[in-house]
């Protein structure tokens, strides 16, 4: 079941920009004292993540000079041990990546409908990290070259506690079995590996009142 709080303090780490340098429609809405609500159908203050997801903006020049640049990477490699760095570049930066982020959310999104439907809904709930873990998410955001702020948040109704290793940590990202499998693990909530440090994060639906900006 999801749980149920009133008024819990967490860090929300707010994009003002997706990965394809896109601006984020919605900061305006984030101001201090400010009320905002999430995980209802049409929710008109869902974040960039759901455009990106749902509605990613491609640029085919972008694409070409990206991948021109790669290329110049590769033959200027002075030894296998570079290839792993181009490789996480082309995952992370790519188009390809847009279409890895689709397949796995749609999945998500059908196996927390079918087995899990007290859940939040990814589509549209807010994103919300306990402020022990914040420097580990600024550590993520800033790998993707996002800009962000930081907001101290005050969240009342329904969440779901989660470790984001499923969704990063996929046997084959060209297999859909490999993103049902790390689904069901992602909504029932429990640790993707017993190694290292969960990248614990927060799915919500319900209502946030703005505190303060942190850095």
């Amino acid at each position: 079941m999801a749980l149920e709080v009133e008024n819990k303090i967490f860090v929300h780490v707010h994009t003002l920009n997706n990965v394809a340098s896109s601006p984020n429609r919605h900061s305006e809405k984030w101001v201090i004292g400010g009320e905002l609500f999430f995980g209802q159908e049409n929710n008109n203050d869902k974040n960039i993540f759901h455009e990106t997801i749902y509605g990613p903006h491609i640029d085919l020049g972008r694409e070409e000079f990206f991948i021109r640049n790669l290329s110049k990477k590769i033959i200027s490699l002075s030894s296998p041990s570079g290839f792993d760095e181009i490789e996480n570049l082309f995952l992370k930066k790519s188009m390809l990546h847009s279409y890895f982020q689709f397949a796995r959310e749609v999945v998500l999104e059908e196996v927390r409908k079918i087995r899990f439907p007290q859940k939040p809904s990814r589509s549209n709930a807010i994103w919300l990290s306990d402020f022990a873990y914040k420097e580990r998410w600024l550590e993520i955001f800033s790998a993707f070259g996002l800009s962000y702020k930081v907001f101290l948040v005050s969240f009342t109704g329904k969440i779901h506690k989660a470790d984001a290793r499923w969704l990063t940590n996929i046997d084959n990202p060209l297999s859909i079995t490999s993103y049902y499998k790390n689904a069901d693990g992602y909504w029932n909530g429990g640790l993707q590996s017993s190694n290292g440090i969960p990248d614990e994060e927060y799915i919500g639906s319900g209502r946030i009142k703005i505190i303060q900006e942190i850095t």
